[in-house]
């Protein structure tokens, strides 16, 4: 036998898993484990082990939160984990903050430090304060409020409830998706047509076609000119302006 051996990247990590007990948001099993899983879900261990890692201590670590306990993990967590793996607290507080009539509320971990595609978590009473890093276990307080509706809802109905509702939000994503390409194309063959017809122009090789074709050109450039100006003098900002000279005003306005 050898003490050296070949290990894929996924056995390294299920590896790691087990028994590193260092990492750079921590010290100890549980800040190595919770920094792996700042990996590709890919690399993840199986489901099994990382439920059976959160679901007995999430309570206990939002009550006392660890120093590696930050909303960007939460945030981690609650994004990339499959609903399967998701903890019981926070399965019931998705299903409170996303059904009908839902005040919110909940644990403070629903929320984020910053503005992203997950602020859908955030309650929309409770603003987001720049101390959310310091608030990530205060939510009990306020869990006494909430609504109960889901506390005898078993496991199983909140994981399908909470699969359900990612299914509908990336169709809606795809379809939103789907519109932005067609403005896109629309507009992009709307620029290149002028564009056709101003080169037309020019091949006629006559007095009169170059100045359509000057005229053609003109029009195109004062069109995109003025849109980009409109842009940095309202204060859109550097990518709008790049957007406008670019020909993509019209998509940047319309979303």
């Amino acid at each position: 036998k050898t003490f050296l051996g070949r290990f894929s990247f996924r056995e390294y990590v299920a590896e790691l898993w087990e028994s590193r007990t260092y990492a750079p948001i921590g010290k100890g099993l549980d800040a190595s484990r919770g920094n792996l899983l700042f990996l590709s879900g890919f690399y993840w261990p199986p489901n099994d082990q990382v439920r059976d890692w959160l679901e007995p201590n999430w309570d206990a670590w939002v009550a006392a939160p660890p120093q590696w306990l930050t909303p960007r993990f939460v945030k981690r967590v609650i994004s990339a984990a499959p609903p399967e793996v998701l903890p019981l607290t926070v399965l019931r507080e998705l299903a409170e903050k996303h059904s009908k009539g839902g005040q919110g509320g909940g644990h403070k971990q629903l929320e984020s430090d910053s503005g992203s595609e997950h602020d859908d978590f955030r309650p929309e009473t409770d603003p987001v304060s720049a101390t959310d890093a310091d608030s990530v276990g205060q939510g009990n307080s306020s869990n006494k409020q909430q609504s109960h509706r889901f506390e005898n809802t078993s496991r199983e109905e909140l994981v399908r409830m909470e699969t359900e509702r990612r299914a509908s939000k990336a169709q809606a994503r795809a379809e939103q998706l789907w519109i932005w390409t067609t403005v896109l194309a629309f507009s992009y063959v709307d620029l290149v047509t002028t564009v056709v017809v101003g080169l037309q122009y020019l091949d006629m090789g006559t007095a009169q076609g170059t100045r359509a074709a000057h005229v053609t050109f003109a029009m195109l450039g004062v069109s995109v000119g003025v849109q980009a100006l409109l842009a940095h003098f309202t204060g859109q900002g550097e990518l709008a302006v790049l957007v406008s000279v670019c020909g993509g005003k019209p998509l940047w306005d319309t979303f």
